[in-house]
């Protein structure tokens, strides 16, 4: 499936494919599915005859009700919503006869304020569904077994920051034996915590913690792919650099260069890169 991100931020690339993980657990979570009922992911229709350039984020199927419930990513509210979750939803409805249960998650720290989310006339009824992550309690996300969704309560409701990060890290702990994926979920948990500006207190509570905090240990970098890129970057040779580079790193860096609302010296750190390495992956002088 394609997860095109139509309200594109540094964050919808690493965010998007931890949640692939999380989406059955946060539905139940958050909209109160039975635990017994099956969840499976739906393939993306085939669009013609249609002509639609627009995607689902993410689309599962209830089995034992046959609804289809998707979810939809943002990190700012958009007025447009509305429109193009009816545009996601018609090759749903073209090819099963039904449209999907729409459910907008927002992550942003601003409010979600989606208007209108409800099309109505004589004919025709339409609405989605606004979850704000900041107005939800960290607790149910932490005392999932998931580690995605336990990340994921980086961005919820909590009397403190610092306690927050603490019972986050402790839980990944319990969750993750396995040292190298530990740090994978630190360094995504470092990723997040930019959307509430949590960064120097993940990193404190970390190394407090003695936990492995490897910033170049995440989905961006394939386990042991990276070998080549950093081998290229200690023998100062291109050619190394160029054979090890991970491609989702350079889709990330053109991706955030081409929106045009970040500087390169923003870009690089987000990718946790050297800006002279953003320059070399766009091409620039």
């Amino acid at each position: 499936m394609d997860y095109g991100f139509s309200d594109s931020t540094p964050f919808d690339t690493r965010t998007k494919e931890l949640l692939g993980k999380a989406i059955p657990t946060l539905l139940r979570l958050l909209v109160h599915i039975e635990p017994s009922d099956p969840l499976e992911w739906v393939a993306e229709p085939n669009e013609n005859p249609l002509t639609i350039h627009r995607r689902a984020d993410f689309v599962v199927r209830n089995l034992k009700t046959g609804q289809f419930l998707q979810v939809e990513l943002q990190s700012q509210a958009s007025n447009d919503l509305l429109k193009r979750c009816v545009v996601y939803g018609t090759p749903y409805f073209f090819h099963f006869g039904i449209f999907p249960n729409q459910y907008v998650l927002h992550l942003g720290r601003d409010r979600a304020n989606y208007d209108p989310i409800e099309y109505q006339d004589g004919w025709h009824s339409y609405r989605i569904e606004i979850i704000d992550l900041k107005e939800l309690p960290a607790e149910d996300f932490i005392h999932t077994d998931v580690p995605e969704v336990v990340v994921l309560a980086i961005l919820c409701a909590s009397e403190s920051s610092e306690r927050l990060v603490e019972e986050i890290l402790i839980r990944l702990r319990e969750l993750v034996l396995d040292t190298e994926r530990l740090a994978d979920y630190i360094s995504i948990l470092d990723t997040l915590g930019g959307l509430r500006d949590l960064n120097q207190i993940i990193k404190d509570k970390a190394n407090h913690m003695a936990l492995h905090f490897d910033k170049t240990k995440t989905f961006l970098f394939n386990d042991g792919k990276v070998e080549g890129l950093l081998e290229g970057k200690q023998l100062g040779k291109a050619e190394g650099i160029r054979e090890g580079e991970d491609k989702k790193l350079v889709e990330l860096v053109h991706e955030m260069y081409t929106e045009g609302d970040l500087t390169l010296a923003k870009i690089a750190k987000i990718c946790h890169i050297t800006e002279d390495r953003v320059r070399e992956i766009l091409n620039l002088p």
